[in-house]
């Protein structure tokens, strides 16, 4: 297990704890991408580098749509025109950024072996998408695989997410005036990038891997649902919480992280609260400090 998919799990993991006590789960979507991915699509597609970012910016148009909905393909016509004709792109180059959007976007067991097969076996691209299966396979542990898509067309909504990164999508429901469009409730990513320029050179240790989420916590107070709202008040009530808690450790090096994580999702449903150790490699009388001290 590297740092990389660690980390995003960890922040996955507060993501998740967070935008459930608002939402039900089979409400959000989450969208899932790599910066070498997206770099091995710009080369596959055709696309220039001076043009990338403006394709990227009508792509976004798409972002909050779940892949292979007829919202998405809908969505393709107005795009396509605009690829077309505003950025004069050719049509070959337009024709495979569409085959990528139909094909190559959503569910992991059918979008990875895809990409797998279409884009060329070299190093970085294998990586990342070696990154996005063990992801994938992993977040399995708490059942939500079927709200998670991968989608190599969208661009971070930072610049210095260069590696895994996320984004999580309120999406409509069943009910009478629910979303037409996902609204985005939460994004992340690794920034090793930009920690690797911050880091002084007086630091004799290389930086550590670093990643990040951000919350739109006044979208998420507007969209949660009115029975978390106390009459008179304007902000969620989250639901109680039973006083007990349970202290989930790392084994050696971290492992059996698959089997930490269904413990943890059982946890979750029994509305227990979870505290795990930053530090994977912690010595049991440092585990027993932090029980007591937490």
């Amino acid at each position: 297990m590297t740092w990389s998919r660690y980390l995003a799990l960890d922040y996955e993991e507060v993501t998740r704890d967070i935008v459930t006590r608002f939402f039900h789960l089979e409400f959000c979507d989450i969208h899932l991408n790599h910066g070498d991915l997206l770099e091995a699509i710009w080369s596959w597609v055709g696309v220039k580098a001076d043009h990338r970012q403006k394709v990227a910016e009508l792509l976004s148009m798409m972002g909050s749509l779940r892949p292979q909905s007829s919202e998405r393909k809908s969505k393709w016509v107005v795009i396509r025109r605009q690829l077309l004709q505003e950025l004069k792109l050719q049509e070959a180059v337009v024709n495979r950024l569409q085959t990528v959007g139909l094909r190559f976007c959503g569910g992991a067991d059918q979008a990875l072996p895809r990409l797998r097969g279409a884009l060329p076996n070299d190093k970085p691209t294998r990586m990342a998408l070696d990154e996005l299966s063990d992801l994938c396979s992993y977040l399995r542990a708490w059942r939500i695989e079927k709200h998670v898509y991968i989608d190599p067309l969208i661009p971070p909504t930072e610049s210095y997410h260069r590696d895994l990164f996320f984004q999580v999508y309120l999406v409509k429901d069943s009910n009478p005036g629910s979303l037409t469009e996902g609204v985005l409730l939460a994004i992340g990513g690794r920034y090793d990038y930009l920690l690797h320029h911050m880091w002084s050179l007086e630091h004799k240790s290389n930086p550590p891997g670093s990643v990040g989420t951000s919350l739109a916590l006044e979208t998420i107070i507007q969209h949660s649902p009115v029975d978390f709202r106390p009459l008179g008040m304007s902000y969620p009530l989250i639901s109680n919480e039973v006083s007990n808690s349970v202290l989930v450790c790392s084994k050696g090096g971290g492992g059996l992280l698959a089997e930490r994580m269904e413990l943890v999702n059982e946890l979750w449903e029994e509305n227990i609260k979870v505290l795990r150790l930053k530090d994977l490699c912690c010595k049991l009388i440092a585990r027993l400090i932090f029980v007591l001290t937490a």
